[in-house]
């Protein structure tokens, strides 16, 4: 039946965990002036009725889940002492509506405000480099954030934040993680980091977002990344782009045109699929070097010209000899390529032997898809092999 608890003047620390688990009336603790540090964890955790308690300027909370499942309290204020939020210090407090800080926070722990479906007031995050997973998972009546200063984000963070609306500013964060704002539509844009590295899993599903700058400097984005998204117009991947995730774009039935850069050489078959109003797809790149899904009514383009030699003859000449028969033959005689030339098998240059291989038009030499050849070239010990004027390396699996 314990209704009010009342730590005496002189007390400097409470290090007991869940000192109050259990008190489903206790509503009021008040704690001294002295009071120094909060060193269990869950010191008040499932005080389930509690409405009342003022911390002491000073105080530090140095383990997760202080007021976790206190599902009557409404409003608290951090003093300036804290500037970490540790992990699960509010979750589930389904009841609290305002939480201030008088101080400047920095940290924001795991699931920290996990589930707080009435939550609209929270400290000011301008100053936060660090928000941990699920931190404001679920807090569904949360409207604003800034995240300006955040350089690192764990996963699904923000999701189920369906209040969540306008400009999400990520400018320093480099890595998004999977889920970070999935369930939330009414994210109108986002600001993303110039040096941005990758986009996880599910990060934007539903998002009322029309247009992204996505900068070449992304590696990876994954899968239903964007999905069912508002992105609209053009979406251009840059060249930087490596993995493209299962379904990342789609049902994003607004896009119209899609640009791949030439880093992207294998597009899942359903990256697109509901992108109902796409007609073209521009790849930077020869077609023989992509592998992409046929899509219904879409034209794909292709900005490098396709390598379409057959042969890996040095011209187009009766009798013309193969690559490695003009170098085997060359004496010292630069070998003049005249056309592009497809290897099924590695050139060698033997030991002792000097080679010099040009051509004066552009010409290409690249390896059979087929072959999976791991170099173009094979150079012996004591051997030297230059390659001069309009010559291109390039084809599958080659170095």
């Amino acid at each position: 039946q314990l209704r009010t608890l009342t730590f005496d003047e002189g007390v400097e620390e409470i290090a007991s965990g869940s000192v109050v688990s259990g008190c489903k009336n206790l509503t009021t603790i008040h704690l001294p002036s002295s009071l120094q540090k909060l060193a269990g964890t869950g010191s008040f955790s499932g005080a389930s009725a509690l409405t009342d308690i003022t911390l002491p300027e000073g105080i530090a909370i140095t383990e997760g889940s202080t007021f976790s499942e206190c599902t009557s309290l409404k409003s608290i204020e951090l003093p300036a002492s804290i500037t970490t939020i540790p992990s699960y210090m509010f979750a589930g407090c389904s009841a609290l509506e305002r939480v201030t800080a008088k101080g400047t926070i920095t940290t924001i722990g795991n699931s920290a405000f996990k589930s707080d479906t009435a939550l609209t007031e929270i400290p000011d995050l301008s100053q936060v480099t660090s928000i941990g997973d699920r931190a404001f998972y679920g807090c569904s009546a949360l409207k604003t954030v800034d995240l300006h200063s955040v350089t690192t984000m764990e996963y699904a963070a923000f999701q189920g934040c369906d209040a969540l609306s306008g400009e999400i500013d990520l400018s320093n964060l480099e890595v998004i993680p999977g889920h970070a704002f999935c369930y939330d539509p009414n994210i109108t844009s986002v600001v993303t980091c110039p040096t941005l590295r990758s986009i996880g899993d599910w990060a934007f599903i539903w998002a009322d977002i029309s247009t992204i700058s996505l900068p070449e400097t992304l590696n990876s984005i994954g899968t239903y990344t964007f999905y069912k998204a508002s992105l609209s117009g053009t979406v251009a991947l840059p060249d930087s782009l490596t993995q493209l995730g299962a379904s990342a774009f789609s049902g994003c039935e607004k896009v119209e045109a899609i640009q791949i850069g030439s880093g992207l050489t294998d597009i899942p078959k359903d990256a697109f699929a509901g992108c109902t109003n796409l007609k073209t797809i521009t790849v930077n790149n020869r077609w023989e070097d992509v592998t992409i899904p046929k899509i219904d009514g879409v034209t794909v383009t292709y900005t490098i010209p396709s390598l379409e030699a057959t042969d890996d003859k040095v011209s187009n000449a009766a009798g013309a000899l193969s690559l490695q028969q003009a170098v085997d033959q060359a004496n010292g005689t630069p070998v003049t390529i005249e056309k592009d030339i497809r290897l099924d098998e590695p050139v060698t240059i033997a030991a002792g032997q000097r080679v010099e291989i040009t051509a004066k038009a552009n010409c290409n030499i690249f390896g059979n898809k087929d072959e999976n050849l791991t170099n173009l070239f094979v150079v012996e010990a004591g051997g030297e092999l230059s390659l001069t004027g309009a010559l291109t390396l390039g084809g599958w699996n080659n170095t």
